[in-house]
């Protein structure tokens, strides 16, 4: 029965002994720890400690010494950089003074060459060149042009030798290779020159002759010929009526320009 257990119990606790109710904790006996011996610091002398002060001392006084010298290499670098900047806006200004007198110079230097072109087509306007004309060794170019004169214009026979100014052949003898060198001919008249040049369009005494008469021009008048060309020879198939002036192309009366086929060829 649960009652009579703990009656049991409770008796067995009464007469149990003192000694053996004692439950004080069990505390462990020992010898108590032993304590370290203090380590004594090493000792430093007086005068190493102002050995060891001087040397510090020695070392601030060079780090002052290059600090100085740093600084003033630093103004003296800044008075540099300021020189310079000085320099290069004085510099900046003489290219910019010198690129507008380059460009006066290059307007005037187009402007002498336009009116040295002008003189050159000017004076080659009294001239015409003959091609092809036969070259033979010792040859008096002038009277075998004549000749050819007398037969274009028959009725100036009398005055051609004052119509007509000088006339050579260009370059020297041998250069032409093969083919004969072409003929200069300066007239001293300009309507006698203009005279020749119509009776020389498909006359038959130079066609048997194989030789032809042809404009004195410039290198620049050349190339534009050049260039305007291959739209002279395509409205002349066309059965357009196409032709030259100096080195101006008309087809059907109307001027080509030049800028318009400029990038084309």
């Amino acid at each position: 029965m649960p009652k009579n257990k703990d009656r049991k119990l409770l008796s067995s606790l009464l007469e149990a002994s003192p000694g053996d109710l004692d439950s004080s904790p069990h505390i462990p006996t020992g010898s108590p720890l032993s304590k370290k011996p203090c380590q004594e610091e090493p000792k430093v002398s007086n005068a190493e400690i102002l050995c060891a002060v001087n040397a510090l001392t020695d070392r601030f006084s060079a780090m002052e010494q290059q600090i100085a010298q740093n600084s003033v290499a630093i103004v003296n670098l800044s008075k540099t950089a300021d020189f310079v900047a000085e320099e290069m806006k004085s510099l900046s200004a003489r290219v910019k003074s010198n690129e507008n007198k380059m460009s006066q110079i290059e307007q005037v230097v187009r402007m002498v060459q336009g009116k040295c072109d002008q003189a050159e087509i000017y004076s080659r306007r009294w001239n015409l060149r003959l091609n092809n004309l036969r070259e033979t060794e010792g040859e008096n170019i002038r009277t075998k042009v004549l000749e050819i004169l007398k037969i274009l214009t028959p009725d100036e026979v009398d005055d051609i030798r004052f119509s007509v100014d000088t006339i050579h052949r260009i370059g020297r003898p041998g250069t032409g290779g093969n083919r004969p060198r072409p003929v200069i001919i300066q007239f001293a008249l300009r309507n006698y020159r203009e005279k020749v040049w119509k009776a020389a369009r498909d006359h038959p005494a130079l066609k048997e002759r194989g030789i032809r008469l042809a404009e004195d021009l410039t290198f620049a008048e050349r190339q534009q010929r050049k260039l305007l060309w291959p739209r002279v020879k395509a409205a002349r198939e066309e059965g357009k009526r196409a032709y030259f002036r100096g080195a101006d192309a008309f087809i059907d009366g109307e001027k080509l320009s030049v800028d318009e086929y400029q990038d084309e060829y």
